[in-house]
């Protein structure tokens, strides 16, 4: 495809240099495996001994061994319960057989290379995004938004929407519509549907479970409630792209606020210097956003990073969708 032609928003000074697909894998399958060495390094370097997969890992272990895991979860000396829906811990069962540090290890390493797959579609500058501390937040915490992110680039994962509702929900119905043929979606939707079939089975109580834990959760705040977050819905303006699809429902999404949860927007950037707007907004949120301690409840810290978040990362990421045209693109991720 030319990268000149009318509605391709990279311009002649910077071509796309678009990486081949086999180039995209060998990148992916190395930065997973150095993410992977990373996590072990913070592990068993004595830097980091908990991870909210952990909670996955037990929660997986306590389903094997027939116990119900909204149960189990709490009495481990976790403060927090099982938030994630059963189909979670069932993606989880694999991992569950290794170590947990090493279950911690595996998981980053897969969601890593799945995240690099989708950043490297157009070039190679978005691959910065791996580096970005949204992405390193994810890493160090075992979260699911490095891999809810290479939905993009690997639209048959988008059964994943019922195992992360919010973020792997809102890549998938901004990118695999833009991305992917009837064929995908049906195997996405059969795939999502045993999940959810075979939880039930396996736990009938689960969804009450769960729906209890979630109800008397206090921290789920979606940035479009912020003052500041008004201004994210223009993002539709653009609604013929998928990176504003993503980016508005992103804005819609209850979730935590923290730092992590940022971690799909690294998915807007094409360019150079876009990938860098994005990486220092992380960095400078990483440094400013507000320590747990200097809060009353999680509930009353998690909000409070909702202005930082959307100052260094969500409107950059608005403004780089504005700036292009409102035209939907041969997109190869």
């Amino acid at each position: 495809m030319d990268s000149r032609r009318p509605g391709n928003y990279l311009s002649e000074r910077e071509p796309m240099n678009r990486p081949t697909r086999r180039h995209r894998i060998l990148a992916a399958l190395a930065a997973g495996l150095v993410a992977g060495a990373v996590v072990l390094w913070l592990r068993f370097g004595g830097r980091s001994n908990f991870s909210d997969f952990d909670q996955l890992w037990v929660a997986a272990r306590a389903l094997l061994a027939g116990r119900d895991p909204y149960v189990v979860v709490p009495q481990y000396g976790y403060e927090r319960p099982l938030y994630y829906p059963l189909p979670a811990v069932l993606v989880a069962l694999p991992f569950s057989f290794a170590p947990m540090a090493f279950a911690h290890a595996l998981f980053v390493a897969v969601g890593t290379a799945a995240f690099a797959y989708a950043l490297t579609a157009q070039s190679w500058w978005p691959l910065m995004g791996i580096v970005g501390f949204a992405a390193v937040n994810a890493l160090e915490l075992g979260q699911w938004s490095l891999l809810a992110s290479g939905i993009a680039g690997l639209p048959w994962l988008g059964w994943l929407a019922v195992v992360k509702p919010t973020t792997a929900g809102a890549v998938a119905l901004a990118f695999i519509p833009a991305t992917t043929r009837g064929r995908a979606l049906l195997v996405n939707a059969g795939v999502a549907a045993l999940l959810v079939v075979a939880s039930f089975l396996v736990l009938p109580v689960w969804f009450s479970s769960w729906r209890a834990a979630v109800g008397g959760a206090s921290h789920f705040f979606s940035p479009i409630r912020d003052p500041l977050g008004w201004v994210l819905p223009l993002s539709l303006l653009r609604w013929r792209r998928p990176e504003a699809r993503m980016l508005f429902l992103l804005s819609c999404a209850p979730q935590s606020m923290a730092l992590y949860e940022a971690a799909p927007l690294a998915l807007v950037a094409q360019t150079r210097t876009e990938s860098l707007v994005l990486v220092i907004g992380s960095a400078i949120a990483r440094v400013t956003l507000g320590r747990m301690d200097h809060y009353t409840t999680l509930g009353e810290a998690l909000r409070a990073n909702a202005p930082t978040l959307i100052l260094c990362l969500y409107l950059p990421a608005l403004v780089i969708v504005l700036r292009r045209p409102n035209e939907s693109e041969n997109d190869p991720r």
